[in-house]
């Protein structure tokens, strides 16, 4: 009688059974993780584009938008009829949207009358073609206008973008002349209406639109700083960098007073010293060096973050000359002191490394500065206006090769969608490249983010 050897070691067919079961519960994961990693992203793309930035309500401002919208909706619905009134809603509501609060007043103003008198113009003549193609041609043509300028004015890009979703509201087919002219004199109505009372809002404004730029730069960089130790967010630095350029570009075509402008300069000075220093606490990182492990260097990022939060909190507040007192910029500033003192303490300890005393003192200088602009005049100089025309000769003579590389992509996305539609029989096609459009633009995050 034989007898069954058995061995410690390892069973071949066990390995191979449970290789098996390995392989089959692997391939049912595989759907799952491309399942749950699709979720992740599309939950991603949702936040990002549903966000609210709170600090941008202007609720004055969107009720007299809304009004117009309102009124021109009903008025030209009684006067023509609903097609038209809804056209001229539409146009009202796009002219509307330039008043963002991003660019100087007065500036504003004449982006809104020059979009006025392109949408009437444009309305006229893709209504009294004879063909589609000539309003097609217009579209793929505002198309690579809107792309040419995205990178460099958003104002003058959106300007072009609403133009293409004018003309698709519109519809691609020829109307009577009768038709085109009530058309065109709807929209030019409503939107005349919508920068006159722009226009004559002006004078109620503040700096808002200079301020906000540089509030975003603070948060940037208070955010760059708080990372500057433990490097767990990506391209703080370039965003940093990025956020203090574009509040520079913003002052360096402003109308504002050489004092206010002085004043907000100082606070991207102050910003970009931090940018620096936290650059300098993460290379150590990126050279393998160790953290500095030290309480004043942590304490000294701490109250340098809250002081730049707390000055932007300042900065992005919506103040109105009338009523300062009572404004959310004085609420806000009311914590600077306490944000200078404790920065002030910590400069002051003798045993203090040099970063945690560059740091500390660098705060204190933003919340000076802060109370400062405070003070500082906040009229604006009619000499220093930035003129449209000059914007459009600089973006349109003078494109980049970025820009006019976006301008043939935008030019070729609308035509190709207006393609689609022509071939799948769509009765609507102009919208299939007013949207593609919209998605494609480089500055695509302007339809959210303000």
């Amino acid at each position: 009688m034989s007898t069954r050897r058995y061995s410690d070691g390892p069973n071949p067919r066990d390995s191979t059974e449970r290789s098996q079961v390995d392989s089959s519960l692997n391939w049912c994961e595989r759907p799952v993780n491309a399942t749950l990693r699709a979720m992740s992203y599309v939950m991603s793309v949702a936040r990002s584009v549903f966000a609210t930035d709170w600090h941008k309500r202007r609720r004055w401002s969107a009720y007299r938008r809304g009004a117009v919208v309102l009124v021109s909706l009903v008025v030209f619905s009684a006067l023509f009829n609903p097609d038209i009134g809804a056209l001229a809603s539409v146009a009202a509501l796009y002219v509307g949207l330039q008043d963002r609060a991003a660019d100087p007043p007065r500036y504003t103003v004449r982006i809104m009358l020059t979009q006025s008198l392109l949408l009437a113009t444009v309305v006229l003549v893709a209504g009294v073609a004879r063909t589609a193609w000539v309003t097609s041609l217009i579209l793929i043509a505002f198309a690579g206008l809107s792309g040419l300028t995205a990178r460099r004015d958003k104002a003058v890009s959106r300007l072009f973008a609403d133009i293409i979703a004018v003309l698709a509201f519109l519809g691609l087919s020829s109307v009577s002349h009768t038709y085109a002219a009530q058309a065109a004199t709807a929209v030019l109505a409503a939107s005349l209406l919508q920068t006159a009372l722009t226009r004559a809002t002006v004078r109620f404004t503040s700096d808002l639109p200079e301020r906000r730029p540089v509030a975003a730069a603070l948060l940037a960089v208070a955010t760059h700083l708080e990372d500057a130790q433990v490097r767990s967010v990506r391209r703080t630095g370039e965003a940093a960098t990025a956020a203090i350029g574009s509040a520079d570009a913003s002052l360096a075509r402003s109308d504002l007073s050489h004092q206010r402008r002085r004043a907000l300069r100082k606070l991207l000075g102050d910003a970009e010293a931090l940018r620096e220093e936290a650059a300098a606490l993460r290379a150590r990182r990126a050279f393998d060096t160790a953290v500095i492990d030290d309480d004043d260097v942590s304490a000294a990022i701490e109250v340098a973050a809250d002081t730049l939060r707390t000055a932007a909190a300042v900065l992005a507040a919506d103040s109105t000359p009338t009523m300062p007192a009572l404004s959310k910029s004085a609420r806000a500033a009311s914590h600077l002191p306490e944000c200078a003192a404790r920065a002030a303490e910590v400069a002051a300890r003798p045993q203090a490394r040099g970063s945690a005393t560059a740091i500390a003192h660098q705060a204190v200088r933003v919340a000076r500065h802060t109370n400062r602009l405070l003070a500082a005049d906040a009229t604006r100089r009619p000499d220093r206006e930035p003129h449209v025309r000059d914007t459009f000769s600089d973006d349109l003579w003078q494109p980049g090769v970025m820009d006019i590389r976006a301008g043939l992509r935008l030019a070729l996305a609308a035509a190709l969608g207006l393609l689609v539609a022509h071939l799948l029989h769509l009765p609507h096609g102009g919208w299939v490249a007013a949207t593609t459009v919209a998605l494609l633009r480089p500055d695509h995050r302007a339809l959210t983010s303000d």
